[in-house]
């Protein structure tokens, strides 16, 4: 199965790539290298330096994709705070255009990060991944409500959202 990772030169993303690669999976990966770093991306992964909000160039990652694992998101709360009109950008309507784009190629399957509570994500990716009927939801934050809006408008055969929390470790 081949796997785009948005974000994925990220903390969390890249250990995500990293698991997906020693997986048997085949992985590209998004990312504006903004917060992410070209060295923490696996050599065995194609990277694609893009912000999700360019749609050409996410389009042209997307091909030959059958899931996309979506981690890119800032999440730095003073931050946010400072510069909501950045993080809207990002967060909200990046995660729009890359369902939009998700679309248009004609990838139906997504998993969604909602930093949150608790859960394995990384453990639980394959058994989600096989999946054409499961459907996680967790109520959460305004890109996760547009991923479960867009499942309703049938964009999105299969949606996950996946916790993530209290991480920390080797790359942080």
């Amino acid at each position: 199965m081949n796997v785009l990772v948005t974000g994925g030169a990220g903390f969390i993303g890249s250990h995500v790539v990293r698991f997906l690669l020693e997986d048997g999976y085949q992985v590209k990966v998004v990312d504006n290298l903004s917060r992410g770093n070209k060295e923490s991306v696996d050599s065995r992964a194609e990277l694609i330096v893009a912000d999700i909000n360019n749609s050409k160039k996410v389009k042209e990652a997307l091909k030959g994709v059958d899931a996309v694992i979506h981690m890119a998101g800032l999440i730095v709360v003073p931050e946010s705070v400072k510069d909501p009109i950045k993080y809207c950008e990002n967060n909200v309507i990046g995660t729009v255009s890359l369902i939009e784009s998700m679309r248009q190629v004609g990838v139906k399957k997504i998993i969604g990060n909602k930093n949150a509570e608790n859960g394995p994500l990384i453990q639980a990716i394959p058994n989600m991944l096989a999946s054409n009927t499961f459907r996680y939801f967790l109520t959460g934050t305004s890109p996760n409500k547009i991923i479960n809006d867009s499942n309703a408008k049938n964009h999105c055969a299969l949606v996950i959202l996946a916790c993530t929390s209290a991480v920390f470790g080797k790359n942080k």
